[in-house]
């Protein structure tokens, strides 16, 4: 990014799509489980799962950096994004 205006427009973009990412989890989480009494254990196993990725996820883009370059993290995490995506509508399209 090279001008005010882009850095500005990528902070928009990002707190809006990750404001949506973490506030819509239990909302997905809530509308695959059919059974509520095992609400929470999948909550914590969503949480559990994401607490693994977020604890690795930052080594790897560090190594990432230092080795390729911001671009290689920057594509590594939009790797990492859609494939998680695929794998909720993959779930969602299961349980209809």
């Amino acid at each position: 990014m090279k001008s005010t205006a882009e850095t500005i427009f990528f902070c928009m973009a990002y707190g809006f799509f990750s404001g949506a990412f973490l506030a819509l989890t239990p909302v997905c989480v809530a509308f695959l489980t059919s059974d509520m009494r095992y609400f929470g254990s999948r909550m914590g196993l969503v949480f559990a799962v994401t607490g693994v990725a977020s604890l690795t996820g930052n080594p790897i883009a560090g190594k990432l950096v230092a080795d390729f370059g911001y671009t290689a993290a920057r594509i590594w995490a939009g790797v990492c994004t859609l494939v998680g995506a695929v794998i909720v509508a993959a779930v969602a399209a299961g349980a209809q």
